[in-house]
């Protein structure tokens, strides 16, 4: 298929069905040159994102960039840097993010693209909130919230109030999470966003399980785990399995569990097993961390310490790697407990 016009009608209607997967077979198809003449670049950087393609999302959105210089696209070449920033993001290479998106706000503004402005103030705001500053997250979704609001931009929209709930676990104040993932999903189920929907159907999962409602964060983990799996979404798939782990676990946090027995305890690490595989097939640094300290903590729980050792341990680097200080810190005392017995 090599008429453009075909091509982008055909992804318009691949999108409407969210059939990510699809799109990203299509229009891998095409040359970065032809996708910048027919407006498709950025979409192919969506469905590589959803599907979980991130070194092809990484090295995309290099040859996007490329493509839009050689067609004196200045806004192109905005929208392929913040396909780099979420790339670098995903790939656990916080200090690059922060760079591409922190100049990509700049030039947004100078061209007075308010959009992209508010897409890279979002990604900015995931950065923050990992490196453990949650309040600094929310000054950047305030940022984004009043352009996205005046475009109606429901996409925008719902990753705002799906980040908010991050943000709000991370400071404690889970019924806000809650509600801020209610939110999300619901701007998501109303504009068709199926890989938007799963991520925040996961989000409040995890929230739940915070909250001691083991039963309703299994639930809905699976549920969003298996739309993810609709969707062709590893990433979301992944963190689906490790928010049913600890479900399964009764792992409200760090210091506190349920009663379980063997062999819910047996069912919660092979779902962590299978978190890390998707993890590792993905290329996401923050899923394969997060199941490592998972891990940790479940080894440490049944008594196996030299492997709660060896997993925290590689948690605690991974999570420090990513700027994550405060979830590095908390992981690191978790080994100090640990570390004479």
């Amino acid at each position: 298929m090599t008429d453009l016009a075909t091509i982008r009608s055909t992804t318009d209607h691949l999108v409407s069905e969210a059939r990510w997967d699809s799109v990203r077979d299509l229009l891998g198809e095409v040359s970065a040159d032809e996708l910048v003449r027919g407006d498709l670049a950025y979409r192919f950087g969506e469905a590589l994102y959803f599907t979980g393609r991130i070194e092809e999302l990484k090295a995309h959105s290099s040859e996007y960039e490329r493509a839009a210089r050689a067609a004196s696209d200045p806004v192109g070449v905005l929208y392929a840097r913040n396909l780099a920033g979420i790339a670098a993001f995903e790939l656990g290479l916080m200090d690059e993010a922060a760079s591409i998106l922190e100049g990509l706000i700049d030039r947004a503004m100078e061209e007075d693209e308010q959009s992209l402005m508010a897409k890279a103030a979002i990604s900015l705001g995931a950065v923050a909130n990992l490196r453990g500053e949650p309040e600094k997250a929310l000054t950047f979704y305030r940022l984004a919230l009043a352009p996205l609001d005046r475009r109606c931009d429901t996409r925008g929209l719902g990753q705002i109030h799906h980040n908010l709930g991050m943000s709000y676990r991370d400071m404690g104040n889970l019924d806000d999470a809650v509600d801020e993932y209610r939110h999300a999903v619901r701007i998501a189920q109303n504009a068709g966003l199926q890989p938007q929907v799963a991520m925040s159907i996961i989000g409040r999962a995890e929230v739940e399980v915070l909250r001691g409602d083991f039963a309703l964060g299994f639930i809905l983990a699976e549920r969003g785990r298996l739309l993810a799996v609709d969707i062709g979404d590893p990433i979301s798939e992944g963190t689906g399995y490790r928010i049913r782990a600890l479900a399964r676990s009764g792992a409200g946090s760090a210091g506190s569990s349920a009663v379980v027995d063997e062999d819910e305890l047996d069912a919660a690490e092979a779902d962590l097993a299978k978190a890390g595989e998707l993890a590792d097939s993905s290329g996401s640094a923050l899923l394969q961390a997060e199941v490592w300290r998972d891990l940790g903590r479940l080894h440490r729980r049944r008594g196996r310490l030299t492997e709660a050792r060896v997993d925290l341990g590689r948690a605690g680097e991974a999570l420090l790697a990513l700027g994550a200080v405060a979830s590095a810190a908390e992981v690191a005392r978790e080994l100090e407990v640990i570390a004479d017995h």
